[in-house]
């Protein structure tokens, strides 16, 4: 082996593989550092997240609530009862059409909501809704359960889509004290628009699933009602907030996923982010690092070479005066 071969491979195990070895493992730990901190963020946002919507849906219900206990239907009038119901969609701009029904399911009064092609007026912020909205309310509404409540009680169904509208809806039932000891029941239909625009915000990371693993709310309205697949790879909600890195068919996700804090609802919220675009900055390390490293190994056996060389010429040079030493 020439001089030059043996001067090349002590260069690169002397130098560049313990550059390389310490490269490396500052990057795997830099990698393992930035997984945590994400991680650990995406628990922080699923966690506020979850808080979020159980605030949205409890301060429309409480609102339905209010407006329901304000008015004794007992004893009303046809017109007064049409009045009642257009009180309670009155009370919060997420409604998107009431019901007033009687023991048996059959409307009572006209619905109250705002048509596609209405003059809304003081009521423009509100969901549009149409006869079909109305009778679908008055399908999906969980009646049997609400009867059982009794009178004060708020029960909800489960989310269901809005084509209509392109997004969910919830359907609240609450029940009121009816003529002598029946009851009556306010239906009203919650838009959950303001969910999907608020999971949008985040990115499109962010969904909210249901306890069916259905999408409720996601930033693609295109996901909506549809069953999500990241929330059935990970079996569900495991009922704290928690995040794990799980793969799926279209690479490695981190996820995180919370309850949302509400008795009875069921709901889970669920963030995720692709691995290989949290690990992009990583992936540009690595890079840079490689490359510097085989710049150092061209300048090392560059300068290498040029020494090689001006050992040999010197070499050779005291090997002719050697032999025209001893040539006499």
């Amino acid at each position: 082996m020439s001089l030059n071969r043996k001067l090349a491979l002590f260069i690169i195990a002397a130098t560049v593989l313990p550059l390389l070895l310490v490269g490396l493992f500052v990057v795997r730990t830099a990698e393992d550092a930035l997984r945590a901190r994400i991680l650990e963020a995406q628990v922080q946002t699923v966690t506020a997240e979850a808080e979020a919507v159980a605030r949205f849906v409890e301060d429309r219900t409480s609102a339905l609530q209010r407006a329901s206990a304000a008015f004794d239907v007992s004893a009303a009038t046809p017109a007064e009862l049409a009045g009642a119901a257009q009180l309670l969609y009155r009370s919060d701009e997420s409604v998107a059409v009431v019901a007033l029904l009687d023991d048996q399911g059959a409307l009572l009064a006209p619905p109250a909501f705002v048509a596609p092609t209405d003059e809304a007026g003081d009521l423009a912020r509100h969901p549009r809704a149409s006869e079909a909205t109305a009778e679908r309310l008055v399908r999906v509404v969980p009646r049997e359960r609400a009867a059982a409540e009794g009178a004060g009680a708020v029960v909800l169904s489960s989310a269901y889509g809005a084509p209509e509208r392109g997004d969910t809806a919830l359907a609240v039932a609450l029940p009121v004290r009816g003529p002598g000891e029946g009851l009556l029941l306010y239906a009203a239909e919650i838009s959950l628009g303001a969910l999907s625009v608020r999971a949008a915000r985040a990115g499109g990371r962010v969904s909210v699933i249901d306890a069916e693993g259905r999408v409720v709310a996601a930033g693609d309205s295109t996901r909506l009602t549809g069953p999500d697949a990241l929330w059935a790879k990970l079996g569900g909600c495991p009922g704290v907030a928690a995040a794990t890195t799980t793969a799926t068919p279209a690479g490695v996700v981190l996820a995180a996923s919370a309850p949302v804090p509400l008795e009875g609802l069921g709901w889970t919220v669920l963030a995720s982010l692709p691995e290989s675009e949290a690990f992009a900055p990583v992936r540009r390390m690595r890079l840079t690092l490689g490359g510097a490293i085989l710049g150092v190994v061209t300048l090392l056996l560059a300068a290498s070479a040029l020494f090689v060389r001006q050992v040999r010429r010197g070499l050779g040079a005291v090997l002719q005066g050697a032999e025209a030493y001893a040539s006499g």
